[in-house]
């Protein structure tokens, strides 16, 4: 498969699996809080990733540019939104 269009599948099943853990998540929320079932969600989202880059660093080195002290302000909002955006709906639901 050619990359970009490697790239393009990799999106769409992202984004699918996206779309799926919404129903998922309402059926867990009867037996979760939702502080809980976010924590769940971002601890297995880190256990996938931590594998994805152990596969990625086993196979070849990395062509990414490292993170810089500029990238840490958007870094931290991007933690802290993707851990309250969670928490928000679910209260609002």
């Amino acid at each position: 498969m050619k990359t970009p269009r490697l790239a393009v599948f990799y999106a769409l099943t992202a984004a699918l699996f996206y779309g799926m853990s919404a129903p998922f998540s309402k059926l867990l929320l009867t037996r979760l809080s939702p502080s809980f079932l976010a924590a769940l969600l971002y601890l297995g989202a880190g256990l996938g990733m931590a594998c994805v880059y152990g596969c990625q660093h086993c196979a070849h080195s990395c062509a990414e540019q490292p993170l810089e002290r500029k990238d840490l302000p958007y870094l931290t909002a991007m933690v802290l939104l993707d851990i309250a955006a969670p928490v928000c709906c679910c209260c609002l639901v």
